[in-house]
């Protein structure tokens, strides 16, 4: 995402408008290493992104990195598209306060909510007051 609409260009600072997350990211064991293999890495997503090199244990974790990249890449003057950061747990109950306080934007239990016109709608507001554009009149909205 980051290379076919790059930050330059008004594209997200990740990559991604949305980032889903679930909270307990170490719960079963991989393919890899079930196959013996003596990487550090658990999981290694497309691109060569730090934060997805480093193990996280947690989505909570993750997410607070992610946060705490977007506060010093504001904090440097650079405005940029921030993504929603959305937090879910099958352990809601257990999990949400530890995921509101890493920074998810918004949180959901499993299974995650139908995704209708009404939570399309909760999403984009959420994710344009983040990047200060709430005041943006969008016709669906009106």
């Amino acid at each position: 995402a980051q290379k076919a609409f790059p930050l330059r260009d008004g594209g997200s600072l990740h990559g991604f408008d949305i980032i889903l997350v679930e909270e307990r990211l170490g719960s079963l064991p991989t393919q890899r290493h079930l196959a013996g293999s003596n990487s550090p890495f658990t999981h290694q997503a497309a691109g060569d992104d730090s934060v997805q090199r480093r193990r996280m244990t947690s989505g909570s974790g993750l997410i607070r990195s992610i946060v705490q990249g977007e506060q010093q890449f504001m904090a440097s003057g650079e405005r940029s598209r921030c993504a929603l950061l959305i937090g879910a747990s099958a352990r809601f109950t257990e999990d949400k306060d530890v995921l509101k306080k890493s920074g998810a934007d918004v949180i959901w239990a499993k299974p995650p909510p139908e995704m209708n016109t009404n939570q399309r709608n909760h999403l984009l507001k959420v994710l344009m007051k983040k990047r200060g554009r709430e005041d943006l009149k969008i016709p669906m909205f009106e």
